[in-house]
């Protein structure tokens, strides 16, 4: 059983590399905006049983994967840095074979990779659950890249939604998962969804009428405990009674901060689940 986290909860350095050393390695990727696809391929390498180590240690019995998928395109190598994964190419060492050729075949053929759980079943639930209310639902996908990236593409589809929409027509809502980064350079509080939400709320040239959520589908945005938050209509105009600067906010890295004096931040708790990020703009 492999969903996300197992990259962090599942530690065997290969010799040479110390735990210290692989933290700290982590530590440093995260902090720089790499996706989890590029840290994942580095903590492989520092690893003896993510990569395909566990199920290399398995064999020659045949390894069954129930996976849940928490990195754009659910690619198996990645989930949890695909400690159970081998590609279908792939061949044990001359000591692991078995006596017949044509058992190491039989042996592959056994080995099952599942993927049971992933963001577009998110995307879909939420789809149904608001067509349900007369809703219009967009599915935009899995988005990935930097906050300032994804939030330029949501302010253009948000645009063109607009333009499209007739007068009294019913509002749509815009869905998509994926993954956002952030660079961390300030000393702040908060998380790529909400930080991708101030992002959001300074290109938005008239907030009236929209409606915006970004959460991690586990229950933690970054540091803090937060999921995520909520952009209202009148979050711009209530951060500025507060006296909040939206920039200063983004410099520090402080998107917790900036939301929670708001009371706009979003809390589950875990949810012991994860499917990557979750968003919803609602087009009014």
């Amino acid at each position: 059983l492999i969903s996300g986290g197992g990259s962090s909860l599942m530690t065997y350095p290969v010799p040479g590399v110390t735990l210290e050393e692989k933290r700290r390695a982590t530590e440093k990727l995260l902090r720089s905006g790499a996706s989890i696809r590029e840290i994942n391929q580095i903590r492989a390498k520092m690893s003896a049983i993510k990569g395909g180590g566990l199920a290399r240690a398995c064999h020659p019995a045949a390894v069954v994967t129930l996976a849940i998928s928490d990195v754009v395109g659910d690619d198996p190598p990645v989930i949890a840095s695909g400690p159970s994964y081998l590609p279908p190419d792939y061949l044990p060492p001359t000591g692991l074979l078995p006596t017949h050729g044509h058992e190491t075949s039989r042996q592959r053929e056994l080995d099952r990779y599942t993927i049971i759980a992933r963001s577009s079943d998110a995307i879909r639930a939420a789809a149904e659950l608001t067509s349900e209310r007369g809703v219009r639902t967009v599915d935009l996908g899995e988005l990935e890249g930097s906050t300032i990236e994804i939030a330029d593409t949501l302010t253009r589809v948000v645009a063109t939604t607009r333009a499209e929409s007739a007068p009294g027509e019913a509002p749509t809502l815009l869905l998509s998962g994926g993954e956002a980064t952030v660079q961390v350079r300030g000393s702040g509080r908060g998380g790529p969804n909400t930080e991708l939400l101030l992002e959001l709320g300074r290109r938005l040239e008239s907030p009236r009428g929209i409606w915006a959520l970004s959460a991690d589908t586990d229950g933690i945005d970054g540091t803090g405990p937060h999921a995520g938050a909520i952009l209202t209509p009148t979050t711009l105009e209530r951060a500025a009674e507060l006296g909040l600067d939206l920039d200063k906010a983004l410099q520090n890295n402080d998107s917790l901060g900036f939301f929670s004096e708001l009371g706009d931040e979003l809390v589950t708790g875990p949810t012991l689940t994860n499917v990557n990020d979750f968003r919803a703009v609602l087009v009014g």
